[in-house]
Order: C-alpha cells, then structure tokens, then sequence
C-alpha cells in the first residue's frame, strides 16, 4: 500500500507543519458518491495554497478524486487548515458525525511540500491500522446519499443541506461463451422493483426476466453494499425491499480473471453483519467483480450446486462508468451491461477515444427515471456525546462553502445539478412530485 503525495504550490514550509497544533483541523467523511465533487471543493476552498497526501490500494487509485483517504494543509479565510477525509459509507459517516465516534485519518505530518507539479512516491508500506500512517479523530462533516432519517441512526439530528442528485442503475454482470444459457442471459435489458425484491431475497430464476422457459435452470444472484451503504440504502427504499431491511447477498468466487462459483457474503462480526446481509464496502470493488465472467474456461463449471447462474449488482453511475470502461476499453461501445429500471432506461454511452461514459440524465430530470437520491452534507447543529458540540466558527463556514461549491459544481460523471431537476421527491424511494 502506497502513499503519493502531491503539490499544488510550494508555499507551505516545514514549519507549517510543524506548527499543525496551531491550526484549525476539520474531518469529512461519508459517501464516496459526490467525492469527486467534494474533492474539488475542498481544493477550491484552498485556492492555489494546499498540499496533500492521499492513499492509494489499488492500481485503480490515480489521485486523491478516487481515493479513501486524504488529508490536505493549506489556508482558508486566512487561517491555516488541515482538512483530513475518510470515506466510509453514507450512513456510518452520518453516525460517526451524530454520535461523535471517531474515525481514522492519515496523519497531516505526513503531508510534505514539493516542487510545483512534481508527484514524489514513496514506497512506505502501510496497513490502514499502521499507527504511523494513521490517528484517530471525530469527523465534523458527512456526505451522504441519502437522508439521516432513512438510516437506523436517526439521532441527535443532524443539519443537512441537499447538493446534488445521484443518479442510480442496476447492473449485470458477464458470462462466458460456454455459459449454457448465455444468449437468454445476454437477452436480459430491464428489471422491476418485483424482480429486484426475489434477487435480493435469495436469487431469482432467469425467466423472471427473460418470460421464457430456461431449461438449464439458470439463476440470477445479486451482489450488494453492506448496510452502511447509502447506495444499498437508497436500492432498497426505492425497490421496497425496505432501506434498513435485511437481505441474502452473494460474493462471488473468483479466480484472477472468472467467476467460478458464489457464496453468501461473508459476516462482518465487528459490525454486526450476518451472513448473506453483508456486502461489498465499495461500489468499486463490486464492479470489478461483476466484470469476471462467470465462466469455465478453468475447469470449474459454469454452476453453483449443479445449477448455472449469473450476477446483477447495484452502483451509482460513476461506478457503472467503471464497468463499462473494464468491458470496452479503447474500442468497444457496449454498454448492455446498464439495465432499464421498471422498463425506464437512464442511456449510457461510451466513448472509446477517451475511454468515458456520458449519462442522459433527461428521464432522471424528468421524473421518469426513479431510481435517484438526493446528496446532502451534514453536520451537527447541536451538542452531542463525546464532547462533540454543534459546528461553529471557521469549520462550519468551510461546511457552508464547500455545500455552496458542490451545489453548483456537480461532475455529470457523479449525478444531476438540483437546478436542472423538474421534480423533486422528500425520502429515499418516496413519490416524485414536480417542483
């Protein structure tokens, strides 16, 4: 595990940092959803006077925009600031933020400034529990895909101001040419709030979605966020399995490059998280699973128990672009794998040459499309446990612009402006009204 650490002015010396018990230290977490947008607020609030340090686990990670964890020192409203971000999940953030219960955050001495432009490497290996790397803190800030209300940590209330809107699919996975049932597999375009429910009850027979007999008993799993998901949060209010309901999810088993079987998700003992109920803590890490085929080019079989299967998940649209660049590349357009909600399609296209999704976002806008959720930034407006009291003074103002920022500076890559909305809905899942 890597550190990169990267300048974007060499203003800040060293005894900046060795001054860091001097300066105002404001935590975010939350959903990675709006992280991209919340990343260039945090910079923009900085202006041309930050440095920053940021994880990287994988090859995937290319700057602080994808990574869990940053911390940046620069200066806001002429005050010196260190602005630390760890991203966890919509709902555990709007806990750790209600109840005060700290999180991890890479350390600000290990931001160090460059030359302008340069990015140094270090080949420091770390574990995200490495005391080194590491401490520990009570987040000020939480982003969220969805509203405090829809999660079981309903208290103390938090403020939340809407930014943005995120727009949800689902998603099927691949299965290789030997698949017995490849081309009714290859068939499946849309799926129901009905279908959804019997995936996520435990699977659900291929001729629920294709209405023809499938002789080879083909069945459909679903892969799936753990609970502190706001995108499982959202899926389930707006499917009606229920937001906080419980559910049977698989992880599949995998070779380097197939599926060769599934399993239910593992239990999580530290949170509490039965078997079947947990799920993937990243959308990310679920697409790549979703790009394996399902296949028996090993050996393996095509099957689980003696009978075929395939996979579907649920992402938000920045994950979905993920996919569908692993399955294209720089030349294919296949974007099969997004599927119609309810016979409502929110249309992809992939662009080989800049190996991008573009999104059109008209049914969303529309009211059509209803698989969205509001983003919002939360924080506390009132004394809480362990000390916490309501966010004030410089923290809460950085709070209000980096709220003002997102809200007009929302990436098409992560969702909908609340300006381009013709409707407008109250919860997760609720009914959509016009404006």
């Amino acid at each position: 595990m890597k550190f990169i650490k990267s300048c974007a002015a060499a203003l800040l010396a060293l005894a900046a940092v060795q001054a860091a018990s001097a300066q105002t230290t404001i935590r975010v977490t939350g959903s990675t959803a709006f992280r991209s947008a919340t990343i260039a607020g945090i910079k923009s609030l900085l202006g041309s006077t930050y440095d920053e340090v940021y994880q990287v686990s994988s090859s995937s990670t290319t700057g602080s925009t994808n990574s869990n964890y940053t911390t940046f020192i620069g200066t806001y409203s002429s005050s010196s600031v260190i602005i630390q971000c760890a991203w966890t999940g919509s709902a555990e953030g709007i806990r750790d933020v209600a109840q005060g219960l700290n999180q991890k955050f890479i350390k600000s001495s290990l931001v160090v400034n460059n030359t302008p432009g340069t990015i140094e490497t270090t080949s420091t290996s770390a574990a995200n529990s490495d005391s080194t790397v590491f401490e520990s803190g009570i987040p000020d800030i939480a982003m969220a895909d969805n509203t405090q209300s829809a999660t079981i940590f309903k208290t103390p209330a938090l403020y939340q101001k809407e930014v943005g809107i995120i727009p949800f699919v689902f998603l099927k996975g691949q299965v290789g040419a030997s698949h017995p049932s490849k081309t009714a597999f290859d068939s499946v375009t849309n799926i129901t709030s009905q279908m959804a429910k019997s995936v996520y009850a435990g699977g659900a027979p291929l001729s629920f979605f294709t209405g023809a007999v499938d002789v080879n008993g083909t069945y459909i799993y679903g892969l799936g966020r753990n609970p502190f998901s706001g995108t499982r949060i959202v899926t389930f209010a707006e499917t009606g399995i229920g937001s906080t309901s419980t559910a049977t999810q698989f992880t599949p088993v995998t070779t380097s490059t197939n599926v060769t079987g599934v399993a239910l998700s593992a239990a999580d003992t530290t949170n509490g998280f039965l078997a079947g109920n947990n799920g993937y803590s990243s959308g990310g890490t679920l697409v790549s699973d979703l790009y394996k085929p399902v296949s028996d080019t090993d050996g393996s079989g095509n099957s689980q128990d003696g009978v075929p299967f395939g996979l579907i998940g649920y992402v938000g649209v920045s994950d979905a672009a993920t996919l569908l660049k692993s399955i294209n590349g720089s030349s294919g357009t296949d974007t099969s794998a997004v599927l119609s909600y309810n016979g409502v399609r929110l249309t992809p296209t992939y662009s080989s040459g800049s190996q991008s999704t573009t999104w059109d976002y008209t049914p969303v806008k529309e009211g059509k499309y209803s698989f969205w959720s509001v983003a919002y930034l939360s924080y506390r407006k009132s004394a809480g446990a362990n000390s916490t009291t309501a966010l004030s003074g410089l923290p809460k103002t950085f709070a209000d612009g980096l709220a003002t920022y997102i809200t007009s500076n929302v990436p098409s890559s992560s969702g909908v402006k609340l300006s381009d909305m013709k409707v407008t809905r109250t919860t997760e899942g609720g009914a959509i009204s016009l404006k």
